[in-house]
């Protein structure tokens, strides 16, 4: 006895069933629910704010972009190194001497170094881009 004719005889009977229809295929429709899936996001944990980013480096990274980079010594008004674009951009700021190095350091350790000399070693390498420089000037200046 096909699946069909099943259906039929206890539809004919009066016989309760839970199936209501047969399809084309002669298969019993199923009894199923439409489900929707639902992604209900969960909230982070709370966290603290990220920390301002250092103004003098985010601005040296303006200047670099700005005025474009240099490879080797630069001239005052012209083309920036890493180096100097954070000096210029501490000047402008009105910071110390002590505090623009303070900045220059947290470049040169957020590049993998310890002194100036490694910023400019790491500016100076073939191939690097403006877009490079005021990056990596703008994650120091986030810390990252």
């Amino acid at each position: 006895m096909s699946m069909s004719t099943a259906v039929a005889e206890k539809l004919q009977a009066g016989k309760a069933s839970r199936v209501t229809q047969v399809h084309p295929t002669g298969l019993p429709k199923m009894d199923c629910l439409a489900r929707k899936t639902t992604v209900v996001p969960i909230a982070p944990p709370e966290a603290e704010p990220l920390a301002d980013p250092d103004p003098v480096l985010v601005l040296a990274a303006e200047l670099v972009q700005e005025r474009g980079l240099c490879q080797g010594p630069w001239r005052a008004g012209g083309p920036l190194c890493a180096a100097g674009a954070v000096g210029e951009a501490a000047k402008e700021l009105g910071l110390t001497r002590p505090e623009m190095e303070s900045c220059l350091r947290q470049f040169a350790v957020v590049l993998g170094g310890a002194v100036f000399r490694d910023v400019h070693r790491w500016n100076d390498a073939d191939g690097r881009t403006v877009d490079e420089v005021a990056e990596a000037l703008v994650r120091a200046a986030y810390g990252v």
